[in-house]
């Protein structure tokens, strides 16, 4: 009897030991697929929306007709819902969904004007009547863009802004507006300077605070030599600008997050000497509501990649977090993209006894490491970590490469594929909140052995799931994974 007591308590601190020091985790997971659904990729839209009155939710549009469809917690059909005013697939169009709500948002463009319109899911399973948001003339334009949106952290607040260029001037145009589609904040500001160039990163709080992004100089190739911040608080009629020091440095890669407690704006991104050399580490600072700014904080760091690379090359901002303790944690990832000549060498041509080579031309795609840093509040680091991975596919677009992301607050779950062996394996890294990893294959089944999964369209719907679309041939299905 004391020998087994003995050994039960072994086993506990052994687990106790496990769950501490190595970041264990449970990796039995529930995997079950929706039925599929015959589409043309070439044409065809889909996304995955997320959770909605505890059911999952989906856009597909099919032969121009758009619809969400919604899945059980088992991605078994439960109901289709018409779009009838979506017309056209790969339209402007962008989904955002709470608990209770579920808004649609789209373009319209007619006779030289640009419309946004929005819609509501209602009780009885129909969307309202679109309403018409904003209206824009591009009859003087120089260059315009396509509106952007951006949602607070509650799902409660919604931004959706364009701008435009003229002869000499910035036209820029913002809403805010609630789950009720009524407008909050609605700013029409003309800049009036040369040199202003809108970058494409944007935020906006709980609290209907609006933050976009601008720098005084043409970026090159995503660097930033200047960088202002845009303000403007809910009612407000324009947006106050706020420069900010970048200590002759130039950064690239922007991360925008709200810490929605203390009404503040973390910016963070890498920073190099100058806009012609490959960045040497992190920046990040923090500005609030108020416009007051905190010091800029420049971290320079040393890696240690595959092939003896030691530099920041080809590395790319994926994903920012808030640490609960205060600081940020950042995820960027190592990809290139590089176009090859390949010769099948000569041949000989039917006819004329003479020899040719042939040459074609691929695009090839490395996602390889993903990289972890977490920072203190001082900029320091407090750790970081690698998540080796080589992934190398050719004129492919780079659909089934990169990584999904699950953030819970016990740790974060990379999701990838394997293309190292025969038959590619889906795999789960689980990476705590120390940085120590964890790495398994997901067990699926073979049903779904049958599908090629894109980790990369991975979409959260709740704490501990994920939806990720898998396509084969002209067939397209959602996988649930959950922890």
């Amino acid at each position: 009897m004391q020998i087994t007591l003995l050994m039960y308590c072994m086993k506990k601190i052994l687990l106790i030991v496990l769950i501490v020091f190595t970041g264990y985790v449970n990796f039995a997971q529930k995997t079950v697929l929706s039925e599929k659904i015959e589409i043309n990729f070439r044409i065809d839209d889909y996304a995955v929306i997320g959770k909605y009155k505890n059911l999952n939710a989906v856009y597909i549009n099919t032969n121009q007709k758009a619809a969400v469809v919604l899945f059980n917690s088992n991605m078994e059909f439960e109901k289709r819902i018409e779009l009838p005013f979506i017309k056209k697939a790969n339209t402007n169009i962008h989904f955002v969904n709470s608990k209770n709500d579920l808004l649609v948002f789209y373009e319209q463009k007619a006779a030289k004007k640009v419309n946004l319109f929005a819609s509501k899911l209602q009780e009885d399973s129909t969307f309202s009547s679109p309403i018409a948001l904003l209206e824009t003339s591009t009859t003087f334009l120089k260059e315009q863009t396509e509106f952007q949106f951006s949602h607070s952290e509650d799902k409660q607040k919604h931004l959706l802004y364009r701008y435009a260029e003229t002869a000499n001037q910035r036209e820029l145009q913002a809403i805010v507006v609630n789950n009720e589609l009524a407008i909050e904040t609605n700013i029409s500001q003309t800049i009036a300077q040369d040199d202003f160039y809108f970058l494409n990163e944007q935020a906006i709080s709980n609290n209907g605070t609006i933050y976009l992004t601008s720098s005084n100089r043409n970026p090159n190739k995503g660097s930033v030599e200047e960088l202002n911040i845009l303000i403007a608080t809910q009612n407000q009629p324009a947006f106050a600008i706020v420069p900010t020091s970048l200590n002759n440095h130039v950064v690239s890669d922007l991360q925008l997050i709200i810490d929605n407690k203390n009404n503040q704006l973390y910016v963070s991104g890498f920073f190099s000497d100058n806009k012609f050399s490959s960045p040497k580490g992190i920046f990040y600072l923090v500005i609030d509501e108020n416009k007051t700014q905190s010091t800029a904080h420049f971290t320079t760091l040393a890696l240690q990649l595959q092939n003896g690379i030691t530099d920041f090359r080809n590395l790319q901002m994926r994903a920012i977090s808030l640490k609960k303790e205060g600081g940020i944690e950042l995820i960027a990832e190592k990809f290139s993209q590089i176009t090859r000549t390949i010769s099948s060498g000569p041949v000989l041509t039917l006819g004329m006894n003479t020899m040719q080579e042939i040459t074609r031309t691929v695009q090839e795609y490395n996602y390889d490491e993903v990289i972890i840093f977490n920072l203190k509040t001082d900029g320091t680091l407090s750790w970081s970590q690698t998540l080796l991975k080589d992934q190398q596919t050719q004129d492919d677009g780079g659909i089934y490469s990169s990584f999904g992301l699950l953030e819970n607050k016990l740790g974060k779950v990379y999701i990838f594929n394997d293309m190292n062996t025969k038959k590619s394996r889906l795999m789960a890294c689980y990476a705590n909140s120390n940085g120590v990893l964890s790495i398994k294959e997901i067990q699926t089944t073979k049903e779904i052995d049958d599908w090629n999964v894109i980790p990369r369209s991975t979409q959260q719907i709740s704490a501990n799931e994920v939806i990720l679309p898998c396509i084969s041939k002209n067939n397209l299905c959602f996988l649930l994974i959950g922890y």
